[in-house]
This record gives structure tokens, C-alpha cells and sequence, in this order.
């Protein structure tokens, strides 16, 4: 039983209830990136390989624990074959990955 009560105090009563969810994600596939990174952990030479249905530019930074931006680039496109990302000379921990497109995908690095 399904009741509903309006800004009037009007009570609706049902059995029945047609629930329609339309992009409940948030996430629109042509748009999506999927992003693979290896190793992880590693010794700050990661490699990344980015694919998205339409080939896009996007941004790529690196954040701290203290959420210091450690390294940024624009330089960068899904479907464009792998990546290297040299952090090596930053000290062992956990950073934060974050990427921007059409939308955004973020990953932890760790750095031993």
C-alpha cells in the first residue's frame, strides 16, 4: 500500500505504484571513461590507458594525502594507447588520481 499526502493534506491511496527510472547513474556511456592503471602499488612509474567511446581530452591530476596538487596535465587523450606517468620522484604514500572529460574518473595511486 502506497499512500501520498499533498501540500494539502489530500490523502491518495494505491496498490499499485509504476516507478520509472530514467539515467539513474548519473553516468552517460558515450561519455564514460574506463581507465586501467598499472602497477598499482608501484615505485611511481605508472602507465594508463584510457578508452571512451568518443576520443576526448582531458585533464589528469595528482593530489597528496594533504590534497596538494602534486602534477597536473592537459596533454592527454582517451584512446591515444598507453600512457606514462612518471611520479617517481615524489616520496612513498597514497596520492589520488583524478581525471576530467565529459566526465570523471578517479583512481588511488600508491607509491612504495
Amino acid at each position: 500500500m502506497v499512500e501520498l499526502i499533498s501540500e494539502n493534506n489530500c490523502i491518495s491511496r494505491s496498490d499499485e505504484v509504476l516507478i520509472e527510472f530514467i539515467n539513474c547513474t548519473g553516468i552517460n556511456e558515450a561519455t564514460a571513461i574506463k581507465l586501467a592503471v598499472y602497477p598499482n602499488p608501484g615505485d611511481g612509474v605508472f602507465y594508463l590507458d584510457m578508452q571512451s567511446a568518443n576520443n576526448q581530452k582531458v585533464q589528469l591530476n595528482v593530489f597528496d594525502a594533504q590534497g596538494i596538487n602534486v602534477y597536473s596535465t592537459t596533454e592527454l587523450q582517451t584512446n591515444s594507447g598507453k600512457w606514462k606517468l612518471e611520479l617517481s620522484h615524489l616520496p612513498a604514500g597514497v596520492y589520488h588520481l583524478i581525471i576530467d572529460g565529459k566526465s570523471r574518473v578517479d583512481r588511488k595511486l600508491i607509491i612504495r
